[in-house]
This record gives structure tokens, C-alpha cells and sequence, in this order.
């Protein structure tokens, strides 16, 4: 099964290598200069390679084995990282009041409550004495509470230029 995005054409494909079988998806792209990879947590390893009069589908097939074939422990190492985060995503279980979370190597007891009616944006604030992170969710915000402590979590990776919290 090939998608087709405008002009970028996408394949699943499945190379046999020294550390088993590796599925990843080789996407041809007409815009692309060069071949890179990927690895996206809900996709995978994505292949690009240089498509249309560039390099034909065959030849990029080839090159996208090569390359996958040259880097596959760097691939594996990100997908291992990337299931090993789910799998703690999990393991947290739902976001609610009583949930625990890391935050910069420490856990904090997430607290949801609602913010004044005519606030527009959920907000998050951090209680460092007692490790709660309190989550004021906001009516008219259309994020969900993870994609609101997701962005918390970046604005502190910009603030403190430090790695937002595993899996968010």
C-alpha cells in the first residue's frame, strides 16, 4: 500500500537485518537532497529519500536498505527509548487529581481545578514544597489537560533550556 501526499509517495516496508526484522516507512520526496531518517514516537523510522527524476523508485529502495542497514542501531536505540516512555505513559496511568508525573527528575501530584470563569487559557503552577503540580483548567481552553502540561513542559524546557519531563 503506497499513500500519496501531494507529491511525496510513502511505502511501508519491512529489511531484514543483523538485529532482526525493522519496519519503517520509506517516503520518496521530490524536494528532498538528500536521504535521512526519522523516527517519529507514533510512526516509527521514516525513510527519506530523493524521488521523482532524482532517483528512481528502485534505486531509492536500495539506498533507503543500505542507509536503514548502516544506522540500525541508532534506530533501534530511539524506538526502544520511545517504547520504553509509552510504556511509563502507561503505567501512570489517567491524568486525574492524585496522579503522579516526573518533572525534572523529581514526581509531582498533579491537582486539576477549574480556573475563574473568565480566564481563557488553562494555566499549570508548581508548588515546589509540596511537589504538586496544580492544573487550572480553563472552559474556553479547547486543549486537553496533557496537552496542557505537555506545554507546560516545553515552556520550562525554554525557560531553563532543559529537556521537557519523559513522554511528554
Amino acid at each position: 500500500m503506497v499513500a500519496q501526499r501531494a507529491d511525496v509517495a510513502e511505502e511501508p516496508v519491512l529489511v531484514q537485518l543483523a538485529g532482526g526484522a525493522l519496519p519503517y516507512t520509506l517516503r520518496r520526496s521530490p524536494r528532498a537532497r538528500r536521504i535521512r531518517v526519522v523516527v517519529d514516537p507514533a510512526r516509527g523510522a521514516i525513510v527519506t529519500v530523493p524521488g521523482g527524476r532524482r532517483l528512481g523508485a528502485g534505486e531509492g529502495r536500495r539506498l533507503a536498505a543500505t542507509f536503514v542497514a548502516e544506522r540500525e542501531a541508532w534506530i533501534r536505540g530511539h524506538l526502544a527509548r520511545q517504547a520504553e516512555r509509552r510504556a511509563r505513559l502507561v503505567e501512570l496511568g489517567p491524568l486525574q487529581t492524585g496522579s503522579h508525573i516526573p518533572l525534572h527528575g523529581r514526581e509531582h501530584r498533579l491537582v486539576f481545578v477549574p480556573a475563574r470563569t473568565e480566564t481563557r487559557r488553562s494555566s499549570v503552577l508548581r508548588d515546589a514544597g509540596s511537589a504538586e503540580l496544580i492544573v487550572r483548567l480553563a472552559e474556553r481552553d479547547d486543549r486537553s489537560a496533557a496537552a496542557v502540561l505537555r506545554d507546560h513542559a516545553f515552556e520550562l524546557h525554554a525557560l531553563f533550556d532543559e529537556p521537557p519531563a519523559p513522554g511528554a
